[in-house]
């Protein structure tokens, strides 16, 4: 009987250091998520803090509804350009705006942050002035910071969806910078190595396929880039350019 009453009570005791493990481990599991909650929400709160609309004063240009919003990493304001006076490019690019009465929207408000040298993604229509938006700015910060285009190191690489859409990039930025070469598929594959050999391009405008197989076999350096553009990066997930585009 002594012994039957031992064991009983040891079995007691097992069942509520059990109990008290399985609260103690749930009140772990409550606190962890509370915690979680909390850090997502000051996540939140910290993002919300770094949303900035740009001044909106010169948005009744182009239409009563237009408006945009920046979100930056720091309190930064940037001032939309209305015209062609309000934004400084280097000289040698004054050739490329000399078709044009004023900026498009995307082009006037993403000058002043490309300008600056921050990150951003744009959104327009088609035919909507993006690439001068992004090819004024960054030949602009490429000229003006003296560097030699000739020093056989791609600092800029523009990927486009298709060969129409490379070569019209190509055609405005090789008319700025020589050292410039376009690369796509369903053409010769030796003759483009060997313009990239002779050419040693400062700037590299392509399609993500071809891209790919350059930078894989090695005729094609890009450790030293410094612009990375992305155009029209909604169609090329749509073409199912996403594998190579991650590589």
């Amino acid at each position: 009987k002594k012994l039957l009453n031992i064991k009983m009570q040891l079995k007691k005791k097992k069942k509520s250091k059990k109990k008290k493990r399985k609260s103690e481990k749930s009140e772990d599991k409550s606190e962890k998520k509370k915690s979680r909650k909390e850090e997502k929400e000051k996540k939140k709160e910290k993002s919300s803090s770094k949303t900035v609309e740009l001044k909106t004063e010169s948005s009744t240009t182009w239409s009563p509804e237009f408006k945009v919003t920046c979100i930056s990493d720091s309190n930064e304001i940037f001032t939309p350009v209305n015209d062609f006076k309000s934004v400084t490019f280097h000289s040698k690019l004054s050739g490329l705006t000399t078709n044009f009465s004023k900026p498009t929207p995307i082009q006037s408000y993403s000058w002043p942050i490309l300008l600056a040298g921050r990150d951003m993604v744009g959104i327009a229509e088609t035919g909507s002035g993006k690439t001068l938006a992004f090819a004024l700015p960054i030949l602009s910060r490429i000229l003006s910071s003296g560097k030699k285009t000739s020093d056989g190191k791609v600092k800029m690489l523009v990927i486009a969806p298709t060969r129409e859409l490379a070569m019209q990039t190509f055609d405005v930025i090789n008319r700025v910078i020589p050292e410039s070469i376009c690369l796509y598929g369903g053409t010769n594959r030796s003759e483009q190595q060997r313009q990239i050999a002779a050419k040693k391009p400062f700037v590299v405008v392509g399609t993500p396929g071809r891209l790919v197989d350059f930078l894989r076999d090695g005729t094609l350096q890009i450790g030293d880039l410094e612009y990375f553009v992305l155009d029209e990066a909604d169609r090329m997930l749509d073409l199912g350019f996403e594998p190579d585009i991650r590589e």
